[in-house]
């Protein structure tokens, strides 16, 4: 199986912090300014957050992942 070098890790890893953040801001601005019932509206916040913290926390165990491969 072919290594994955750690910069690659590195810039995957800073584009999902890039899409977190705009999950995040979508979770703020799409619901106020959508003509949508409330229901509606509370599950695109929903979904923006979730999808928010999936990307965070991917982010977080690849930089980690390259730290580690790092060291060796």
């Amino acid at each position: 199986m072919k290594r994955v070098d750690t910069v690659w890790l590195e810039v995957i890893s800073e584009l999902l912090i890039n899409l977190a953040a705009g999950w995040f801001g979508a979770s703020f601005i799409v619901p106020a300014i959508s003509e949508k019932p409330i229901t509606f509206n509370l599950s695109i916040l929903t979904m923006d957050i979730v999808m928010g913290i999936v990307f965070l926390a991917t982010s977080y165990k690849l930089k980690k992942l390259a730290k580690n491969k790092r060291r060796r």
